[in-house]
C-alpha cells in the first residue's frame, strides 16, 4: 500500500534542505575534480543559489562560496557560455575551449559522483548498521502503519497461528495466503504473549505489480498485482561483513532500477511514484522519523537518481550537454552554431518545466484527494 501523502515536518524540511545541500556538494565536486583534470579554469564552486554568504579563495584558483538559498549548487568554469560570434573557444583554458570529448567526461563526472556517493552511503549502512536477513518463522517484525494489518490491530511481536482455520507455519505461509486475497475479509488467529486472539484483515490490492517473494522471503524475478497487509517478518542483522554489505548493496541499487523500470513502462505505475520536491519532502519527514537508519537510506537513494535525472538527454541538464558534445565529437570537434544550440537549449528548458509541471501537478493532486 502506498504510504499516506502529506507528511510535513519542520524538522524533514531542514533535513531535506541538508542532505540535498550535501548530496549537490558530492555531484559537483565530480564536475569540479574532472574539469581540474582537464585543465579547465574554475572560477566558483557554489553550493546554493543567491547571495553568497561565505566566500574562500581555492588554492588551484577560483573561489568556494556557500549561497544563502541551500537548495542545489553548481561548478562555473571560464568561458563556460556560448557568445554568438563563437568566441568562446579561444578563451584559455575555458571550457569550450577543451575538445569535445573533454566537455563529455567533465559533463559526465556529476552524475557519476552522485551515483557513486549513493552506493557508498547505502553500503555504509548495510555495513555499520548490518545486513537484515529475514526470520522464517510466522512473528510480525514490522508493521507500516497505514498498512491493513495494523489498522486490524496486528502488533509487532504477534505470532500468526492460523488463517481462516488453515495453520501458518512460517512467515512465508502468511504471504502466499494473504497475496491472492485481496480485498477479502481473513481470520487471523494470532498469539500474543499469553493470549490467543482473532482478527479480521483485509489486504489490500497492490496500486502496481511488485516482486513475488519466495519461500525465504527473498524477492524473486516474477512480478504481479497483490494482496497486501503492510506486515514483515522479524529481521536478524549481520554486522561487519563486507560481503554481505556489497551483495546487499548491489541488490537494493538493482530493485531501484527495476522499479524505475517498470515506472517507465506504465503511465499509471510513472503517476503514482514519481515525485517533485513536494514529495521529496515528505518522504524525507518520514526517513527522519526512521531516525540515522532512514535518512542515509533516503539520501543514498537520492543521491543515484540525481545522479540518473542529470543523464536525461534534456538541456540543460548534464545528459544533453554531453548529447551536444558527443555530436561535435561525431563532426570531428566542429561546433555546433550559435542558433541551433539556443534553439536546442529552449527545447530543453521547456521538456524540463513540462516535466516539473507534471509531477508538482501529480504531487498537489494526490496530496488533495487523501
Amino acid at each position: 500500500m502506498q504510504p499516506e501523502f502529506g507528511y510535513f515536518t519542520l524538522w524533514g524540511i531542514l533535513l531535506f534542505l541538508v542532505t540535498m545541500t550535501v548530496l549537490t556538494a558530492a555531484h559537483e565536486y565530480g564536475h569540479y575534480k574532472v574539469a581540474r583534470l582537464f585543465g579547465m579554469e574554475i572560477e566558483e564552486f557554489a553550493i546554493g543559489f543567491g547571495k553568497k554568504v561565505f566566500v574562500r579563495p581555492m588554492r588551484q584558483g577560483g573561489e568556494f562560496s556557500l549561497r544563502a538559498i541551500p537548495l542545489g549548487g553548481f561548478v562555473r568554469t571560464r568561458g563556460m557560455v556560448p557568445e554568438e560570434d563563437g568566441s568562446e573557444v579561444n578563451i584559455p583554458n575555458g571550457f569550450y575551449s577543451k575538445s569535445p570529448f573533454s566537455r563529455f567526461c567533465m559533463l559526465l563526472a556529476g552524475p557519476v559522483a552522485s551515483i557513486i556517493a549513493g552506493w557508498v552511503l547505502l553500503f555504509g549502512l548495510a555495513f555499520f548498521g548490518g545486513v537484515g536477513e529475514p526470520k522464517l518463522d510466522p512473528v510480525i517484525g514490522g508493521l507500516a502503519k497505514e498498512g491493513a494489518g495494523y489498522k486490524a490491530g496486528l502488533r509487532e511481536g504477534d505470532r500468526i497461528q492460523s488463517i481462516d482455520g488453515k495453520p501458518i507455519g512460517s512467515f512465508f505461509d502468511m504471504v502466499s495466503h494473504v497475496r491472492e486475497r485481496a480485498d477479502q475479509k481473513l481470520n487471523f488467529t494470532i498469539v500474543r504473549g499469553t493470549e490467543t486472539q482473532q482478527l479480521v484483515v483485509t489486504p489490500v490490492k497492490d496500486k502496481a505489480p511488485t516482486p513475488v517473494l519466495d519461500s525465504e522471503m527473498k524477492p524473486t524475478v516474477e512480478t504481479k498485482i497483490q494482496g497486501k497487509i503492510g506486515a514483515g517478518p522479524q529481521v536478524e542483522l549481520t554486522r561487519n561483513n563486507a560481503a554481505m554489505a556489497f551483495t546487499a548493496t548491489n541488490e537494493t541499487i538493482r530493485e531501484f532500477f527495476r522499479r524505475l523500470g517498470a515506472m517507465f513502462g506504465s503511465i499509471k505505475v510513472l503517476r503514482e511514484n514519481v515525485g517533485s520536491p513536494i514529495a521529496i519532502v515528505d518522504g524525507t519527514s518520514r526517513a527522519a522519523d526512521a531516525g540515522i537508519v532512514g535518512m542515509v537510506g533516503m539520501a543514498g537513494i537520492l543521491s543515484i537518481s540525481m545522479g540518473i535525472f542529470n543523464l536525461l538527454p534534456i538541456s540543460p541538464l548534464d545528459g544533453g550537454q554531453m548529447v551536444v558534445a558527443l555530436i561535435e565529437m561525431l563532426r570531428g570537434g566542429r561546433r555546433l552554431s550559435y542558433k541551433l544550440q539556443n534553439q536546442i537549449a529552449l527545447a530543453g528548458v521547456s521538456m524540463i518545466v513540462m516535466l516539473f509541471g507534471f509531477v508538482i501537478f501529480n504531487d498537489i493532486s494526490k496530496l488533495i484527494a487523501r
